[in-house]
């Protein structure tokens, strides 16, 4: 055997023992047998190694295969149908108009650029959150709407699990703004809006993340790797909210900073900001567009957590938070968990509303 081919083999066996190796499961796809678990090996390969040609190939080599599969099951699922019906007459063929093959699918509908399409989603969302902000609530609203079921349709129409997935999960940013705005809100307590709109809101993440195919380890809800790094970043929050407090200087939640006062609203605002925008930016989505765009999708995704931010009416607040955005879905593409940034998240937002206010 060559020099080459015996490196070649040595480089290939450190490979397929190394999970954190895009080869590791590219190998693992070409290996097995059933497409459907081959394609999950190759998504995976492109989570770690975005953009790379030959794991984009091998996903639409098995995506081709998958829907060859279905066409097969489909034509013989219509043969059986017609075996079940042998003892109604035959209809009249008329020889003079060509029969259409049993394998025969509708034509899809015209190919669109992708980019085009994420483009267009960030504009309309922004454009949304802007009258919202700005000018009317209520028109603000039905652009969520709009845009809520345009993505429906796209997710509903789409034979490719990238696309899929991405489209599902980029509908939970307009459901966010909807739910928010369409809610009796003034019947609870401020500190309550938070859990009244988040309760609904992870339970359609959980479902998103259900239909999406996703493992809770996939998008980050394991315990992932350099918890270090992980507690380091959590400590972040503190600075974080000190630098978002300057630029909003927001009134404090609450009258005084005792046990009595402080604890509720801090569970309030972790789980239902820290954790849960977390699970759906930092997590699904994140996962969803490096997928889909490869490292373009960090900055997409942290575009979209900017936008929604618009609300505030600062567009220095925007800026920042882009930025922080960004900074923790490197964290999250190098822990592969969300915890650390969850807390960091949290930390920022009791800092911010809680403390500072009071303290400074």
């Amino acid at each position: 055997m060559s020099s080459e081919k015996i490196i070649r083999r040595n480089i290939l066996s450190k490979a397929s023992r190394d999970k954190e190796n895009y080869l590791h499961w590219l190998i693992r796809g070409w290996e097995s047998k059933d497409p459907d678990q081959a394609l999950n090996h190759f998504l995976k390969a492109l989570e770690l190694n975005p953009g790379d040609p030959v794991v984009l190939d091998a996903i639409a080599y098995t995506q081709e295969n998958l829907n060859e599969t279905s066409k097969v099951d489909k034509a013989t699922d219509s043969l059986m149908d017609q075996a079940n019906l042998n003892q109604q007459p035959s209809p009249t063929v008329n020889p003079n108009v060509p029969m259409e093959p049993l394998t025969a699918v509708s034509k899809n509908h015209p190919s669109i650029n992708p980019k085009i399409l994420y483009l267009a989603y960030l504009l309309w969302l922004a454009l949304a959150e802007i009258i919202t902000a700005l000018s009317t609530p209520q028109v603000g609203l039905i652009l969520h709407g709009i845009l809520l079921v345009i993505l429906f349709v796209l997710a509903a129409f789409d034979t490719q699990i990238i696309q899929y997935r991405l489209f599902l999960i980029m509908a939970l940013a307009p459901l966010t703004r909807l739910l928010s705005l369409s809610m009796p809100l003034l019947q609870f307590e401020f500190m309550n809006w938070y859990m009244v709109i988040g309760i609904p809101l992870i339970l359609a993440s959980f479902i998103a993340m259900r239909q999406a195919g996703y493992k809770p380890t996939e998008i980050g809800l394991g315990q992932g790797r350099k918890l270090w790094l992980q507690v380091l970043v959590m400590l972040t929050g503190i600075g974080f909210g000190y630098l978002e407090y300057l630029i909003l200087n927001p009134d404090p939640l609450i009258d005084s900073l005792t046990l009595q006062q402080f604890w509720y609203p801090a569970l309030i605002l972790l789980i239902f900001t820290g954790f849960l925008e977390e699970f759906i930016f930092r997590g699904m989505m994140q996962r969803a567009t490096i997928q889909a765009m490869g490292w373009m999708g960090l900055i997409f995704t942290s575009s979209v957590f900017a936008v929604l931010h618009v609300g505030y009416r600062s567009i220095l607040d925007v800026i920042f938070v882009f930025v922080v955005g960004l900074f923790f879905s490197l964290i999250v593409q190098k822990t592969h968990s969300i915890w650390g940034v969850t807390l960091a998240h949290g930390i920022t937002n009791i800092s911010l509303f809680l403390i500072f206010p009071l303290i400074l």
